[in-house]
């Protein structure tokens, strides 16, 4: 034989098989033969008792098979008898207990004891009743406060609460899953005369089911008191609005909280120091703590590589020895970068060689010198000086001639 035991909700209890298939050994008593018999068909009866590994078992029922089975081999059931009820009553007899179901209020515990108005809820709601609201803790009025997204998990049965915390992504706040674990919470905050220093004080000396939160305190555009906050209720799901409406008590619509815009800070870019490249310069500027090389024209690098415009030049703001050095002023297509230098010349007292370092100039209006400002008889400032364009080479005139667009 094996014995299975149905789910039932909420009973607490490990149910399920209860006894593995297998020949049962019936119990003996010390006075009785040693002989070792194993229960058969014919001890199932109506009404029969059967011992189980010391627990007892009282047979009730059996199905319409079972009964033809048992009269094909000449055994008979007996009348049904009619199972207890779900709530048990010690003080009640054996027949009352078998007799029908109790009433609904009639709920006693095990130790005879009424029940608790916890487990009368528990059984009046069918099991356990959460509520779930969704409220907002309104934050922005102190420094770095923001709108705390709140779930407010209300448990009916026994009055108790929690309060999760809903997170947005990259908000920069501690993951702390919950404000509050599940308590009662006071409606207000105790006296602080009724706290003795000592902590002798119990909390039923301060609290009281009167001054928790009830499930009749909540409702939408309601604000409630929890450790010092003020949480406002904004809206409830499904299941809570049915809840509500079947006590008569129906919920408001849902409400929005208004968002405050965020004041952003102006990005004030300081001038270039004129080290680097000024384009290099501001990728600092970005916000980026890994700075990422500047982007370049691909497609005008491999066109115009290796082509570069010459003219002669000389500086019209020159002073002294100045005045009689020339130079040779280079536009790089492939960048549209710079590069001025300086043939050497004995004996005059200069170098010669690099005199600018190739790099991109902007105008005065703040712009950058573009190749249509390139051209024989015009005046180039770089870095306070003066330069004016002469005669280009033979590359640069056929170069600017093949373009009339341009130039």
């Amino acid at each position: 034989m094996e014995i299975i035991e149905p789910h039932e909700p909420n009973t607490g209890l490990m149910q399920g098989k209860i006894l593995r298939r297998h020949q049962v050994v019936k119990p003996t008593a010390e006075d009785q033969s040693p002989e070792i018999s194993i229960y058969m068909i014919n001890d199932f009866s109506s009404g029969s008792e059967i011992t189980i590994y010391n627990r007892i078992y009282t047979v009730v029922d059996c199905d319409e098979r079972t009964r033809k089975i048992l009269n094909e081999v000449g055994l008979e059931f007996g009348d049904s008898l009619p199972l207890p009820s779900n709530y048990y009553d010690p003080s009640a007899s054996r027949s009352s207990l078998m007799s029908g179901p109790h009433k609904t209020s009639e709920v006693f515990s095990q130790t005879g004891r009424a029940a608790t108005s916890e487990s009368k809820s528990f059984f009046r709601n069918d099991g356990e009743v959460v509520l779930r609201f969704y409220a907002v803790w309104d934050d922005r009025h102190n420094m770095f406060g923001i709108l705390n997204k709140l779930r407010i998990h209300f448990y009916v049965n026994d009055n108790t609460m929690e309060i999760l915390q809903d997170f947005d992504s990259n908000d920069g706040r501690d993951r702390v899953p919950k404000l509050i674990k599940r308590m009662r919470v006071l409606k207000t905050e105790p006296d602080p005369a009724l706290i003795e220093t000592s902590l002798t004080y119990t909390m039923e000396q301060i609290r009281d089911e009167d001054s928790t939160y009830n499930w009749t305190d909540f409702e939408i555009g309601a604000f409630i008191t929890v450790i010092g906050v003020k949480v406002q209720i904004l809206d409830a799901d499904a299941f809570t609005r049915s809840f509500y409406e079947k006590n008569r008590r129906p919920l408001g619509p849902g409400r929005s909280i208004e968002s405050v815009p965020e004041k952003k800070a102006e990005r004030i870019i300081p001038p270039h120091n004129g080290f680097g490249s000024e384009e290099d310069s501001l990728q600092t500027c970005t916000g980026r703590l890994i700075t990422s090389p500047i982007r370049k024209d691909i497609t005008k690098a491999k066109l115009y590589a290796g082509q570069v415009l010459r003219f002669e030049a000389k500086i019209l703001n020159a002073k002294g020895a100045d005045r009689s050095r020339q130079f040779v002023f280079q536009w790089h297509l492939e960048d549209d970068t710079i590069q001025i230098r300086e043939p050497p010349v004995t004996n005059s007292g200069f170098k010669g060689g690099r005199f600018m370092a190739r790099e991109r100039i902007k105008r005065p209006d703040g712009n950058y010198i573009s190749r249509q400002d390139v051209i024989t008889g015009t005046v180039i400032t770089v870095h306070s000086y003066d330069f004016l364009l002469g005669d280009a080479d033979e590359f640069t005139h056929k170069f600017m001639e093949s373009r009339p667009d341009i130039w």
